[in-house]
């Protein structure tokens, strides 16, 4: 990270609960997240980070109902999205109440 406190970060948000989708398809959308702990607490590993708010990056509808998404094969095919538009998965989906969430970077 620069001493400016501008490094970049990206989450990648997996939707699976029909209250929060437009209609049956799970979908994938990946958002700029913010520093929200100081640049200590970065340097040491235990960064918070926040949605910085604007346009997503990507929003994407799956292949996959809501009725299906429970299995693995939603996150899969979430993932299969973002490679092909240019983003790379670091780590692993956590589980959020809407669905998962992972962080990604470009490809």
């Amino acid at each position: 990270m620069s001493s400016t406190g501008t490094r970049t970060h990206f989450t990648a948000w997996y939707t699976s609960d029909s209250s929060a989708l437009e209609g049956r398809f799970t979908d994938v959308t990946v958002l700029e997240d913010r520093l929200s702990s100081d640049e200590d607490q970065e340097d040491q590993g235990d960064a918070a980070w926040t949605c910085a708010g604007g346009e997503p990056l990507l929003h994407a509808v799956t292949a996959v109902t809501v009725d299906d998404s429970d299995s693995e094969h939603g996150l899969e095919a979430a993932a299969e999205l973002l490679e092909e538009a240019g983003w790379r998965l670091v780590g692993g989906w956590l589980a959020v109440p809407t669905g998962a969430c992972v962080t990604v970077e470009r490809a």
